[in-house]
């Protein structure tokens, strides 16, 4: 149903552009400290202390690594990208069910039962809704990281390939939540 469809946009506008916002800007907040990493000797400074020892197997019993801090698509995807899945996950979880409780809770669910609409168009509409600010939301995200990831790139080259799949990657678990 296009009303049920267009409402929950309406009703939902202001929540995805603040969580979109505010994603968009820790995205690109934390990638403005690439260079200061990569720049004097705090890299080495990393390298010796995770020399040691203890964190060496402790990196290595989480499968971290100091040489994927130095690659930038490597340290996008240690420091943003969990962040992004993160909180992309919490949004998809939020906007889910709350476009299924409101109904309940502001009585309109007793509302639309007496329209000639099902049960199943009412839900259809609300999930494409759903849908439609995740995906927005996905996209937002993907140009803002593409963006700061050419500028802070320098001379180094990344696979933009490998950067599309770990976003349709983190599409498809925000989807899954």
């Amino acid at each position: 149903n296009t009303n049920i469809y267009l409402k929950e946009l309406k009703r939902n506008r202001i929540p995805f552009i603040v969580w979109s916002i505010i994603i968009a800007i820790l995205i690109s907040w934390g990638l403005f400290f690439y260079p200061v990493l990569m720049e004097g000797d705090t890299i080495k400074q990393m390298t010796a202390l995770f020399e040691n020892p203890f964190m060496k197997g402790m990196m290595a019993a989480f499968g971290a690594d100091v040489a994927k801090f130095t690659n930038l698509l490597g340290f996008y995807a240690t420091y943003n990208g969990i962040y992004f899945t993160l909180l992309g996950s919490i949004y998809s979880i939020l906007f889910a069910s709350g476009v299924v409780s409101k109904e309940e809770h502001e009585k309109t669910a007793e509302f639309l039962l007496t329209k000639p609409v099902t049960r199943i168009e009412v839900m259809l509409s609300k999930l494409l809704a759903w849908l439609t600010y995740l995906l927005g939301l996905n996209l937002i995200i993907v140009i803002t990281a593409f963006i700061g990831l050419e500028m802070v790139k320098g001379d180094q080259v990344y696979p933009v390939r490998a950067f599309l799949i770990m976003s349709c990657y983190s599409f498809l678990l925000m989807v899954l939540f």
